[in-house]
């Protein structure tokens, strides 16, 4: 049986730094990216929101940045 040595987050993390993504790749990536921003802030005054806002303050161990929230 063999062992698995390294992580997926550490795999994850090497093909990041390894990566050579081209001019076209990185532009839809920066667009995907304000995109999420984008949903998420929308997002903040639904109350499916609200729910995990709570769950969060009521579970975390520390302080815990929420987009779009202070």
């Amino acid at each position: 049986m063999k062992v698995r040595t390294k992580g997926v987050t550490l795999d994850l993390a090497e093909f990041i730094v390894a990566g050579k993504p081209t001019v076209e790749a990185r532009k839809r990536a920066a667009i995907a990216l304000c995109d999420t921003v984008g949903v998420i802030l929308a997002g903040v005054p639904e109350a499916a929101a609200d729910i995990v806002r709570r769950t969060i303050v009521a579970e975390s161990q520390g302080p815990c940045r929420v987009l779009g929230t202070s």
